[in-house]
Protein backbone atom coordinates (compact mmCIF):
# COMPACT_ATOMS: atom_id res chain seq x y z
CA UNK A 1 0.00 0.00 0.00
CA UNK A 2 0.68 3.22 -0.79
CA UNK A 3 0.82 5.99 1.41
CA UNK A 4 0.92 9.94 1.21
CA UNK A 5 1.55 10.59 4.36
CA UNK A 6 3.30 8.22 7.27
CA UNK A 7 1.76 7.39 10.86
CA UNK A 8 4.25 9.40 12.21
CA UNK A 9 3.27 12.86 10.48
CA UNK A 10 -0.97 11.66 11.19
CA UNK A 11 0.57 11.85 15.17
CA UNK A 12 1.91 15.19 14.62
CA UNK A 13 -0.15 17.53 12.17
CA UNK A 14 -3.62 15.42 13.96
CA UNK A 15 -3.35 15.58 17.37
CA UNK A 16 -2.50 18.09 20.62
CA UNK A 17 0.77 18.48 21.93
CA UNK A 18 -0.93 16.92 25.11
CA UNK A 19 -2.78 13.75 23.44
CA UNK A 20 0.07 10.83 23.30
CA UNK A 21 -0.92 8.59 20.48
CA UNK A 22 1.89 6.37 19.92
CA UNK A 23 2.55 6.60 15.72
CA UNK A 24 1.91 2.61 15.85
CA UNK A 25 -1.78 3.36 16.89
CA UNK A 26 -2.16 4.85 13.10
CA UNK A 27 -2.30 1.65 10.73
CA UNK A 28 -1.23 1.72 7.15
CA UNK A 29 -4.94 0.98 6.26
CA UNK A 30 -6.62 3.84 8.10
CA UNK A 31 -3.98 6.19 5.83
CA UNK A 32 -5.31 4.59 2.14
CA UNK A 33 -8.78 4.79 3.72
CA UNK A 34 -9.14 8.10 4.05
CA UNK A 35 -6.98 8.74 0.72
CA UNK A 36 -9.71 6.42 -0.96
CA UNK A 37 -12.52 7.71 0.67
CA UNK A 38 -11.45 11.40 1.11
CA UNK A 39 -8.63 12.50 -1.95
CA UNK A 40 -9.05 10.74 -4.44
CA UNK A 41 -12.70 11.99 -5.62
CA UNK A 42 -11.62 15.48 -5.47
CA UNK A 43 -7.84 14.97 -7.20
CA UNK A 44 -9.39 12.61 -9.59
CA UNK A 45 -6.73 9.48 -10.77
CA UNK A 46 -4.20 11.20 -12.63
CA UNK A 47 -3.34 13.15 -9.81
CA UNK A 48 -3.81 11.42 -7.37
CA UNK A 49 -1.52 8.57 -9.14
CA UNK A 50 1.39 11.54 -9.80
CA UNK A 51 0.95 12.55 -6.04
CA UNK A 52 1.33 9.19 -4.41
CA UNK A 53 4.51 8.40 -7.31
CA UNK A 54 5.87 11.52 -5.34
CA UNK A 55 5.41 14.45 -8.11
CA UNK A 56 4.50 17.79 -6.34
CA UNK A 57 5.69 16.81 -2.93
CA UNK A 58 5.63 20.65 -1.30
CA UNK A 59 1.97 20.36 -2.50
CA UNK A 60 1.60 17.20 -0.75
CA UNK A 61 3.10 18.71 2.24
CA UNK A 62 1.71 22.36 2.39
CA UNK A 63 -1.82 21.48 1.46
CA UNK A 64 -2.91 18.21 1.52
CA UNK A 65 -1.02 16.69 4.48
CA UNK A 66 -3.18 18.23 7.26
CA UNK A 67 -6.53 17.37 6.45
CA UNK A 68 -5.37 14.20 5.43
CA UNK A 69 -4.14 13.17 9.23
CA UNK A 70 -7.20 14.72 10.30
CA UNK A 71 -9.40 12.16 8.20
CA UNK A 72 -7.42 9.49 9.47
CA UNK A 73 -7.66 10.98 12.99
CA UNK A 74 -11.47 10.73 12.17
CA UNK A 75 -11.51 7.46 11.13
CA UNK A 76 -9.37 6.28 14.12
CA UNK A 77 -11.34 7.45 16.57
CA UNK A 78 -13.62 4.99 17.34
CA UNK A 79 -10.15 2.90 18.21
CA UNK A 80 -9.17 5.08 20.18
CA UNK A 81 -12.36 5.50 22.02
CA UNK A 82 -12.30 9.22 21.76
CA UNK A 83 -15.70 10.46 21.94
CA UNK A 84 -16.74 14.00 19.86
CA UNK A 85 -19.59 16.87 21.05
CA UNK A 86 -20.17 20.31 22.37
CA UNK A 87 -17.82 19.47 25.28
CA UNK A 88 -14.64 18.73 22.69
CA UNK A 89 -13.16 15.65 22.88
CA UNK A 90 -13.32 13.22 25.48
CA UNK A 91 -11.80 9.94 26.55
CA UNK A 92 -14.30 8.10 29.37
CA UNK A 93 -12.46 6.82 32.04
CA UNK A 94 -13.52 5.01 35.47
CA UNK A 95 -14.61 8.59 37.30
CA UNK A 96 -16.35 9.89 34.43
CA UNK A 97 -14.65 12.17 31.42
CA UNK A 98 -11.20 13.18 31.25
CA UNK A 99 -10.46 15.74 28.16
CA UNK A 100 -8.76 14.34 25.76
CA UNK A 101 -5.97 16.86 25.31
CA UNK A 102 -4.48 16.22 28.76
CA UNK A 103 -6.14 19.52 30.21
CA UNK A 104 -7.58 17.47 33.50
CA UNK A 105 -4.97 15.67 35.44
Amino acid sequence: MQTLITPTVVVARAFADGEYVAPETVSEAAIVAAQETYLRPVTGDALFERLLAGDHADFTDEYLAAPLALYVRYLIAPQLDLRHGQGGTVQPRSDGFAAASGANP
